[in-house]
Parts: C-alpha cells; structure tokens; sequence
C-alpha cells in the first residue's frame, strides 16, 4: 500500500466523518426555535449551531472545492460564536476559545474579524493566559511586539 494511497483514505474516512456531523439528524430549526424562545439552553443550541456551520466550511472547501461557500459558513460559524458570547461572558477554557478564532479569519469578513480582535475583550482576557496560549491569541488581537509589554 502507497503511502500516497493510505492518507487518501485516512482523509476520505475524516470526510465522511464529517458528513455524519452534518447529515446525522441535525434538526437546525428545532435549535433555532430553543434559541428564539429562550427553551433550554440557548447558547449550547448557538454553540451546537456554530459546530455544524463549521462542519459545512469544511465540507465545502474539502468536498466541494468552493471557496465562497467556505468563507460563507464559517462567517455563520462564527457570527453564532458572537451570538453565544453575547448570552454569557467566561473566561473559561481560553485554548478552545483560540480555536475559535480561526472562523472570523477564515470567513475573510472584516467586520466579524474586526469584532473577535477589538470588541471582545472579556472572553479572552489576555493577562490571566498561559504564555502558550497567549502568544496564539496575541495577533488576531492586534498585539504586536512593541505593544505587548503589558501582556508579558
């Protein structure tokens, strides 16, 4: 077996992985009427929404090969992320919120973007990270080096 061969199928099986997310039995209107009339737990239905927003992107940049579909579902994803830190501010779990960001940057949208880097200042409270996390999160947060002084 080619090596070539074999990661064709460990990413075919990632896609197909993928897929399950998105066509498993998802029922997005149930999830936007929880959030709309407040039932359960609005922002777990924006955060599961936003996952499935993410699943899509992916699908249609690895499946689809569509680049505007792509930058248009993670643009959903993370307005829902917007959305859901809007119902509850924490500062809880700062690695997964790091990969959050990669939705506004990937959406190619300057007003998402230009919200997760100046706007949000309480879910990603930059002076109480680890030095690892906080290097990551510093850019899309417009900290360069000569303004980081006060991060360090």
């Amino acid at each position: 077996m080619s090596i070539d061969f074999k990661y064709q199928v460990r990413a075919e099986n990632r896609l197909e992985h993928i897929k399950s997310h998105v066509e498993g039995g998802f029922d997005i209107d149930r999830m936007v009427d929880f959030i709309s009339t407040r039932i359960g737990d609005p922002r777990a239905c924006a955060t599961g929404l936003s996952s499935h927003a993410l699943a899509s992107a992916m699908l249609a940049w690895f499946e689809g090969h569509d680049l505007e579909l792509m930058k248009n579902w993670y643009y959903v994803s993370a307005e829902l992320n917007r959305f859901s830190y809007g119902l509850e501010i924490d500062t809880i779990n700062p690695l997964a919120k790091k990969l959050q960001l990669l939705k506004p940057l990937l959406s190619d949208n300057s007003e998402i973007i230009d919200w997760f880097s100046t706007k949000n200042e309480a879910s990603f409270n930059v002076k109480k990270l680890k030095p690892e996390i906080r290097w990551t999160i510093l850019p899309i947060r417009r900290y360069w080096r000569f303004e980081v002084s006060g991060y360090v």
